[in-house]
């Protein structure tokens, strides 16, 4: 559903055809499209797939990384949401697209078939995550910490970057809470970025539009992304 997904084509081979790929991806080649091997065996029908993208395609996606968004909290009208969608917009203004994963639209206790299809839109295509974090008794939501171990860790979250941002209404902005993140991302093999930024008091420093009034906030808010985009 990303941008630079829109012209792909996904082109399935039995093993007893097997024989055929290196013409059909010399073909492709000619035509226009840079193969991408997205599986390299499926066991249970005998196949093996491969993603198309048009060369135009690859370079969008060579610029832009998928940016997963995550908004870590279950609680009807959280503001964690709310600074979620504040930095897909930001992120927007800049013009880099991203997808918004929000916790209070997603049951996470069983590894089942909606929960797969999150897995397979949101996490593993991601190069990248920005999580946005309340502080729930001192430390990171537990619906964040269930949801991230009832993944497949390994295809959705290691060797990837990762921003973490803390929210509170309190004056802390979830220091405590992102030091102890911050030491799971690192067991799970992602690369944590420096600027892990506390957003404290978050509910007076929000417009009617739930947008940053606050310009010492905002100016925070691009530095971070900037330099985020370029880690």
């Amino acid at each position: 559903e990303l941008v630079f997904w829109q012209k792909s084509v996904l082109f399935t081979c039995y093993h007893k055809n097997q024989e055929i790929i290196p013409q059909f991806l010399s073909t492709c080649r000619i035509r226009g499209f840079l193969p991408f091997m997205h599986s390299i065996q499926n066991h249970r029908n005998n196949t093996i797939d491969f993603l198309l993208f048009s060369k135009q395609d690859m370079t969008i996606a060579d610029k832009s990384p998928i940016i997963t968004i995550i908004s870590g909290s279950s609680r009807d009208d959280n503001n964690s949401k709310k600074v979620a969608l504040e930095y897909q917009r930001l992120l927007r203004l800049k013009e880099v697209e991203s997808a918004l994963l929000s916790l209070d639209e997603l049951d996470v206790l069983h590894r089942n078939a909606d929960f797969l299809e999150m897995e397979n839109r949101f996490l593993i295509p991601a190069s990248k995550f920005i999580i946005i974090m309340p502080e729930y008794n001192g430390s990171y939501p537990g619906i964040l910490k269930l949801m991230i171990d009832n993944t497949d860790v390994a295809k959705a979250w290691a060797h990837k970057k990762v921003l973490l941002t803390g929210v509170s209404t309190g004056r802390a902005g979830n220091l405590r809470g992102m030091e102890h993140l911050t030491g799971s991302l690192l067991h799970m093999k992602m690369n944590v970025h420096h600027n892990r930024l506390p957003i404290s008091q978050v509910n007076k420093l929000m417009n009617e539009q739930f947008q940053f009034a606050d310009q010492a906030t905002l100016q925070a808010i691009q530095a971070q992304l900037d330099d985020f985009l370029t880690f």
